[in-house]
């Protein structure tokens, strides 16, 4: 089979590259501008994979959570809610390392904050998530946080558990 070299544009660090392909009668060019347009560089996807490590195990964590509020009140279950507790702490500094890393920014904003709000409704984990990120991707392009108060103005506006 021929290979062809294509050039692309990563996806998400906007950073030229290339990819040899094996292409074959089957391979219309149609196929190869649609395939090129999602490519990722290496660093990219390890990174995106890096995030969704972190991302599934929080939301692992919320789901105990929400399993949990179904049980009742006794000493285990205010231990496997102590457990939950250090895990999403991992985790979600965790999730706060490679969210630094993918915005380049100098430090890693994290505060207990971002844990409670978890823990409170953890059946919102996925809109607890995705306002953490568009705080840390908002109108500012790499730029530094200031401080932790802005982190939790940002996540103020979230819905309050019923």
């Amino acid at each position: 089979m021929p290979a062809t070299t294509v050039p692309y544009t990563c996806k998400l660090c906007r950073r030229p590259g290339t990819v040899t392909l094996q292409t074959n009668e089957l391979c219309d060019t149609a196929w190869m501008d649609t395939f090129h347009k999602l490519l990722v560089c290496n660093p990219c996807y390890d990174l995106r994979d890096k995030f969704r490590n972190a991302e599934s195990s929080i939301v692992r964590a919320c789901t105990s959570l929400v399993v949990l509020d179904e049980m009742s009140e006794g000493e285990d279950r205010s231990k496997i809610i102590r457990k939950l507790r250090e895990s999403l702490v991992l985790s979600t500094r965790k999730y706060a390392e490679v969210m630094a890393e993918y915005r380049n920014l100098p430090t890693i904003v994290w505060d207990d904050d971002f844990v409670r709000q978890l823990m409170e409704d953890p059946s919102h984990a996925y809109s607890i998530l995705k306002k953490y990120r568009k705080f840390l991707t908002g109108d500012r392009t790499n730029e530094p946080l200031s401080s932790d108060d802005q982190y939790r103005n940002a996540c103020s506006n979230l819905p309050a558990r019923p």
